[in-house]
């Protein structure tokens, strides 16, 4: 939706020292400018700049923080207008996942995903 012309979003994992499972998204899209990052996860937050430009509702990022809230996590995002934006959030890992993580070779996962969906609004009705 925010990436622009990039058609490559990289998802990754990883298990952080502290026993915690740390996701990041990382798109190389618009960015987000400094200026809206104290409030972007606020309900019905929408930037200005994008409100004629992107549809949307403003609940999206508060929706994830609540989830990520309600399972004692931590959400936040990195982001450099015009160079695009990293979110991230750190969870309790489900206890199997975490034995196998510290006990194999494994530093983390990554998926690179290419051609996701960018035009929303063809697909609401």
């Amino acid at each position: 939706k925010y990436s622009g012309k990039s058609d490559t979003i990289t998802v990754t994992s990883t298990l952080t020292k502290d026993g915690l499972v740390e996701t990041s998204v990382q798109d190389r899209g618009v960015g987000i400018p400094a200026s809206v990052l104290p409030t972007l996860f606020e309900k019905f937050h929408r930037n200005h700049r994008n409100k004629l430009q992107i549809g949307g509702t403003g609940l999206g990022l508060y929706i994830s923080k609540a989830i990520v809230d309600a399972h004692s996590g931590n959400i936040w995002v990195n982001s450099r207008e015009g160079e695009g934006s990293t979110f991230s959030f750190t969870l309790l890992p489900y206890s199997s996942l975490a034995t196998e993580q510290k006990t194999g070779d494994n530093t983390g996962m990554t998926r690179t995903a290419h051609g996701w969906i960018k035009n929303h609004n063809m697909f609401r009705k």
